[in-house]
């Protein structure tokens, strides 16, 4: 038997090596091709849609941070009050030939003009903080990440992107070049493991956060290039960022969106189609019907006024969600109740397993006590949602 003893292996043309080998008897090696559960961004391809179905999303800066309403695990993060406002889409425009089937468009409706100060605005994801515990940031064995995705933008030039770390309130912040209008590329950049700082907590909060800003004013600039505090206790960029949204002919868009610990940068991970769902409904999830349409969520009624549902989520979620809907619901038994609004459900009891949950409406009427019955659309395009976002 033959053998073969090296430290390294490395291809005649490459400037690292491919195979690392250990004195153990062990190996490091930079695989390219897919290996499962690497990804750390949740929908980076823009497939999952639960709340809007397609539809378009008009964002406004002034209502409030995070803005969720997009594709799923998607926000807007904005300094209060900005000029700037979009309409988005989720797009069936995508690079050639990736495999990729949907992006984020973002289309400028309001213009915002030459920024200053706190100006922000910005895409964004939130990780949940136990996702990254692994990542070692704030130690001496911190890992590296590499971050790649395509973008295409009517403005070019110079962006960025940041990466924050919520428990440390540290920042890095990398550029890109936006070549060429209106022509998909894709962009790639490595992101040093962070040694200083608060370590991430392991827990179902906020972990790292990854923003790609579309404007920057310059109490948040920041130099990039290397990890630090945030500027102003705020998110940041390089004073190199170009306004992306400084005309209301300006589009942006963004799908293949891939996070890895490595050093490397590996062939994007497609994961299927459900568990790319789950992944989201971790975070919300969703029935919709129209008027007349049971959604297959039981109740009781407690009094004539008093009518109570019981709902198993899909997945176990990452906290007790809170309610939020549109539209008008009853609960359906024998006697009907009344229509209420499905704003006006309640929490009655939320297990700390995160798997289940009771709600309720207390001031309707027309139940029989003791009745039992079902959850009951009201109107048209109606929607109850569960939300446990970052």
């Amino acid at each position: 038997m033959s053998q073969l003893k090296v430290n390294t292996i490395r291809h005649t043309g490459a400037s690292s090596d491919a195979v690392t080998l250990a004195s153990d008897g062990s190996c490091t090696v930079k695989a390219t091709n897919n290996l499962s559960n690497r990804n750390l961004i949740s929908n980076p391809e823009m497939r999952i849609d639960q709340r809007n179905s397609g539809s378009t999303y008009s964002m406004n800066p002034s209502s409030g941070n995070p803005t969720y309403g997009i594709v799923d695990r998607w926000f807007f993060q904005n300094y209060s009050g900005e000029a700037a406002r979009y309409d988005v889409t989720k797009s069936t425009d995508v690079p050639a030939n990736q495999g990729f089937t949907n992006s984020l468009k973002i289309d400028t409706t309001t213009a915002m003009g030459t920024p200053s100060g706190n100006n922000f605005s910005a895409l964004a994801q939130y990780i949940e903080a136990q996702d990254c515990v692994f990542l070692n940031h704030g130690n001496a064995n911190a890992k590296t990440l590499s971050l790649s995705f395509w973008i295409k933008s009517t403005k070019t030039g110079t962006a960025c992107i940041s990466m924050m770390r919520d428990d440390a309130d540290r920042t890095y912040v990398g550029e890109y070049t936006i070549s060429s209008s209106n022509t998909w590329e894709k962009k790639t950049i490595t992101i040093p493991g962070d040694t200083t700082g608060t370590a991430c907590a392991n827990d179902n909060g906020r972990g790292f956060i990854l923003l790609f800003p579309f404007f920057t004013g310059s109490s948040r600039h920041q130099t990039a290039g290397s990890w630090a505090a945030r500027p102003g206790n705020w998110y940041g960029a390089s004073s190199n960022q170009v306004n992306l949204v400084d005309s209301t002919s300006n589009d942006i868009y963004i799908t293949g969106v891939s996070l890895t610990a490595t050093d490397y940068f590996p062939d994007f991970e497609h994961r299927s189609y459900d568990d790319e769902l789950a992944r989201c409904q971790r975070y919300y999830h969703n029935y919709k019907g129209d008027n007349g349409d049971s959604i297959g969520i039981a109740g009781a009624a407690w009094g004539t006024t008093t009518v109570t549902f019981f709902v198993q989520h899909p997945v176990t979620m990452r906290a007790n969600p809170t309610i939020e809907g549109s539209g008008n619901c009853r609960f359906q038994s024998q006697n009907d109740s009344a229509a209420f609004a499905i704003s006006d459900l309640g929490i009655q009891n939320a297990p700390t397993d995160f798997k289940t949950m009771v709600f309720n409406k207390t001031s309707t009427s027309g139940a029989t006590a003791s009745a039992g019955g079902s959850f009951q659309m009201q109107s048209d395009g109606a929607i109850l949602g569960f939300n446990a976002e970052l």
